[in-house]
């Protein structure tokens, strides 16, 4: 424990070694020691400068944007995130993310998906192959972005969460506590009380080297100056050798650590199924927001087809630097198909409406904006058709955070005409949280 100003570190280093060689199976169960859950409790923590979490963070799919573009994808993230979601049946998650979140307690942050529409949210904003959904639990390591490689990425399925015998918490605690052993670096503070030590000592033997030089030392001070300085070759000799013996272990550690991920690399990729309530379309590999639009344009609009586009949509298409324009036209598409039957069916869709509609394709559809977005902000919202200036409030927001990570679709229904009139299609209109 060492303070530097008005910061104080505290770090605590276990090592556990065998008398004796004994090639068998481990049979401890490695835990955390009880004094860092009541240092974590009673006092304000931090790593890295992110607060420490005593439970999880629950998550509903208006919070998403925060999570994504706020930590996933923070650059100065320095631990890792894991994600709970629920099953998509019964709205329950499979683990307790609180329990979960005491179990890593320091190594991780733990998120909790409120529901199923948080996750489809979570799979807008990062994409499927980055997701986590269906009761499923993901860890997302420090330096996430949305083209990682999702096995880079741990992804935990429902099969081996149940699996008897087996214990997330447990698994994802050996694992991390593994890999911060080896990460482990001391914190400024005491990195700076260590120094302001050494410093004093390197003066108190400059001393008396002078000393000496000037002759003015007796036999007895003479002897105490050797004792000291043979007193400090000692502990310095001592510490090389502890952390020699420290760098062979983490090396030993590693090399296990690398086996260990490579069979859940392998269990993972062999394991991994897409929920069909999430299944994505084929990617059509569209360049540009504007291109996609240009070929809904083409696929959906013209005589007796129920899309229309507004001039204005088409130009915020083209000022829109989303990076997943494939996603932009999916939306199109499904409101092409949604179109076709609510035009055939004078205005019929069933009990959910729009709404389940749209759900059912994998998209959260936003009958309105809120008041405080219509009064501060409607004029964003309102385009010419046919003449007036209506405004168009039903939308699908895709992603989260920036332009490159975030685009809406707006639109209105003319019940007159039996035509989705999209105005909108590009960067998120402003509201409370933009």
């Amino acid at each position: 424990m060492a303070r530097s100003a008005d910061r104080i570190a505290f770090a605590m280093n276990l090592r556990l070694q065998s008398n004796e060689f004994d090639l068998r199976p481990l049979t401890f169960q490695l835990g955390r020691p009880a004094v860092i859950d009541t240092i974590v409790r009673q006092f304000r923590c931090s790593v890295s400068g992110v607060p420490v979490q005593t439970s999880a963070r629950v998550i509903d799919d208006d919070d998403v944007d925060d999570l994504v573009s706020g930590l996933l994808l923070s650059p100065d993230r320095h631990v890792p995130v894991v994600a709970v979601s629920v099953d998509g049946y019964s709205d329950r998650a499979l683990v307790n993310a609180d329990d979960l979140q005491r179990s890593v307690l320091g190594f991780a942050s733990v998120v909790l998906l409120k529901d199923k529409w948080a996750a489809f949210r979570l799979t807008d904003a990062v994409g499927k192959s980055l997701s986590c959904y269906n009761g499923a639990v993901r860890m997302y390591w420090p330096g996430l972005t949305l083209t990682s490689d999702p096995f880079d990425h741990p992804l935990f399925l429902p099969g081996r969460l149940l699996a008897p015998g087996r214990s997330i918490g447990q698994d994802l605690f050996r694992f991390l506590n593994s890999i911060a052993s080896f990460r482990f670096r001391e914190g400024k503070p005491i990195a700076d009380a260590r120094a302001i030590v050494e410093t004093r000592r390197a003066h108190e033997l400059e001393e008396i080297r002078r000393a000496v030089a000037r002759g003015g030392l007796d036999a007895a001070e003479m002897e105490k100056a050797l004792e000291r300085a043979w007193d400090e070759e000692k502990r310095l000799r001592s510490e090389l050798a502890e952390r020699d013996a420290r760098i062979s272990d983490l090396s030993d550690q590693l090399d296990a650590q690398k086996q260990v991920w490579a069979a859940m690399r392998d269990e993972a990729q062999s394991s991994v199924r897409v929920p069909a309530q999430v299944e994505a379309k084929a990617s059509s590999g569209f360049e540009s927001v504007a291109a996609a639009m240009a070929a809904a344009k083409r696929d959906f609009c013209g005589s007796d087809k129920p899309l229309v586009f507004l001039e204005r949509a088409e130009k915020s298409a083209a000022e829109s630097p989303y990076k997943q324009p494939d996603k932009v036209y999916e939306v199109l598409k499904a409101l092409h198909d949604i179109g076709e039957k609510w035009k055939k069916n004078k205005g019929a869709l069933g009990v959910d409406g729009w709404r389940g509609a749209l759900e059912k394709q994998g998209f959260i559809y936003k009958p309105a904006i809120s008041q405080t977005t219509r009064t501060k902000w409607g004029d964003e919202y309102t385009f010419k058709y046919n003449g007036d200036r209506l405004l168009f409030e039903e939308h699908v927001t895709l992603g989260a955070g920036d332009p490159n990570t975030c685009a809406s679709v707006h639109w209105i229904l003319d019940k007159r005409n039996w035509v989705v009139v999209v105005g909108h299609c590009g960067r998120h209109l402003p509201n409370t949280r933009t």
